[in-house]
């Protein structure tokens, strides 16, 4: 959907929409946004993955360290 926007960016620029229908203007605002909030999700999606694997590794630990710390006492 990128490339048609980039291909078509007269189309999407908000004065030649709102000459051809100004009921247009709303949606072609949201299709530009769905395509940056889609490729946001795209970087952002695998660092979340990250954190998820970073936090249960975080929670093992301190299940591990907890143990050790009550058999040295």
């Amino acid at each position: 959907m990128e490339g048609i926007i980039n291909e078509h960016a007269y189309s999407f620029q908000r004065e030649n929409v709102y000459k051809a229908s100004q009921d247009a203007v709303p949606l072609a605002d949201w299709v530009k946004a769905a395509v940056e909030y889609s490729k946001t999700y795209e970087k952002v999606r695998p660092l979340e993955e990250n954190l998820q694997k970073i936090e249960k590794e975080l929670h093992r630990s301190k299940i591990r360290y907890e143990e050790c710390t009550k058999r040295v006492a």
